[in-house]
């Protein structure tokens, strides 16, 4: 039988990235590796665990740490060419401008390092149960020293900041994030929007992403430009490519290069292929928005249980981490729950658990007014000053805001329409009427009616001449 060979787990990038951190501040990063119990076998290339054992004896004795120091201690080592000379370093250094995602890079190091480490551990048992010399319970113990050996490893996953005195805290805060909306959403924050089946959600996250991409108004609300990563898991990707297009057209602007769809319908797009892609993409594209649509492509195949607060916490609070600690705001789009949605308070009207009223800085859903063609927006917020409920309108492909309607009155459920095309047909009658004469005979909003119209046209059952209707004869 022919061996199979496969490649370990590991992250070169990873790697190379906290050795940079390490680079730019030494005393702290080396500090919170050695707490999360990295050490130089947890790296996967050689030339990387020598560069660390390197830069943990330079802080040991309180030497300067710089690529020039580390040069010339890997050369009076007989370690520089072993590492790639000069120019790796000089790769490595320039790797990262920040240590603000250390943490992260801890994580996935030590991550890689336990993954490679239970293979190994495996693997040898393996090979002592073909040793006929070596009894089985024996075998057993060992692996299973083995692995505790790692449970205790697995145990510090992120390192955690000292607590701070509340007088030096408020004497030098920290600094506030960007807004990304003005009056509900920092950078770096959480926002959940939720809405019935069929109620445009898509539409209204790809006009908000498109907004935010190009620092246009979105509902009336400011937004400040920046880039736009959007994981698509619904639409295929012509339906997603035409929603762009015709969203842009309404409103007056050319694709935005900023807003970066992420088309990954048919894919098996569970919370482990979340975590090893998108910190990456975030990073490369230089992302302060992103958006998952929806939410329950992720948890259904991850088999999160919608309704488990246990499961969705942990699901939601790993999505966040990834975005948060790359300095991106994460909205996320999901539904709502059966039955009337106007009789709940508005955060309990998503589906689920209540992790999900209790999750995001935002909260804002989109509630059936009782008028056709309209809903009720209403945010609850956590970091801003109250934004008061409003109406907007259906105008395809956009909502529009209708000062005009009281957001107090939600839809009940069970109320049908009565604004249909056969009513609107009944007030055309046999009579040749203009638009706004007929409009008024009907006694519909002009939105509404406009739609109706276009459906009875789009039908065969009326006629336009001019700027006159009449019902077509049958």
């Amino acid at each position: 039988m022919n061996e199979v060979t496969r490649t370990l787990p590991h992250s070169i990038e990873a790697e190379e990235y906290l050795l940079s951190c390490c680079l730019i501040d030494g005393a702290d990063v080396l500090a919170r590796c050695d707490a999360a119990g990295i050490q130089s076998d947890s790296f996967y290339l050689a030339a990387h665990g020598i560069v660390y054992r390197r830069l943990i004896d330079l802080h040991k004795r309180q030497a300067p740490i710089d690529v020039a120091v580390l040069a010339e201690d890997l050369k009076t080592a007989g370690k520089l060419d072993a590492v790639g000379g000069y120019a790796f370093l000089m790769q490595v250094s320039s790797r990262i401008p920040t240590t603000a995602q250390a943490g992260y890079f801890i994580d996935t190091v030590r991550a890689y390092a336990m993954r490679r480490a239970i293979i190994e551990a495996n693997a040898e048992a393996s090979e002592q149960a073909y040793d006929s010399a070596r009894a089985p319970v024996e075998i057993l113990a060992a692996q299973r020293s083995k692995l505790d050996a790692l449970s205790d490893f697995v145990i510090p996953v992120g390192t955690w900041p000292e607590p701070v005195a509340a007088s030096a805290l408020c004497a030098k805060p920290p600094s506030t994030p960007d807004v990304l909306i003005d009056g509900f959403l920092y950078r770096g924050a959480t926002m959940l929007i939720a809405g019935p089946s069929k109620s445009h959600k898509t539409y209204t996250m790809i006009d908000a992403s498109c907004a935010i991409a190009g620092g246009r108004p979105w509902l009336g609300f400011k937004t400040v430009a920046t880039p736009v990563l959007y994981l698509n898991l619904e639409l295929q990707d012509f339906a997603m490519a035409k929603r762009v297009e015709q969203i842009c057209r309404a409103t007056g602007v050319p694709p935005p290069d900023n807003f970066h769809p992420w088309n990954l319908r048919g894919r098996r797009v569970t919370l482990a292929e979340v975590q090893d892609r998108l910190a990456k993409k975030i990073k490369q594209l230089g992302a302060g928005f992103v958006v998952i649509d929806p939410h329950y492509k992720i948890s259904s195949v991850s088999g999160m249980e919608e309704n488990s607060n246990d499961n969705q916490g942990l699901l939601l609070s790993a999505l966040e981490g990834i975005c948060t600690l790359n300095g991106a705001a994460l909205a996320i789009c999901h539904h709502f729950a059966k039955g009337d949605a106007g009789a709940k308070n508005a955060i309990d009207r998503a589906s689920g658990g209540g992790v999900f009223a209790r999750w995001g800085d935002v909260m804002m859903t989109f509630t059936p007014h009782e008028e056709d063609e309209a809903m009720t927006v209403e945010m609850a917020l956590r970091n801003f000053a109250p934004v008061s409920p409003f109406v907007v309108r259906w105008d395809h492909p956009l909502w529009a805001l209708d000062g005009g309607l009281d957001p107090a009155k939600l839809r009940k459920t069970g109320r049908t329409e009565t604004n249909t095309a056969d009513k609107a047909l009944d007030a055309l009658a046999d009579q040749l009427l203009t638009f706004s004469q007929w409009m008024k005979a009907a006694g519909m909003s002009e939105t509404t009616f406009r739609r109706k119209v276009n459906a009875l046209l789009d039908a065969g059952r009326i006629e336009q001449t001019g700027t006159f209707y009449r019902r077509k004869a049958t």
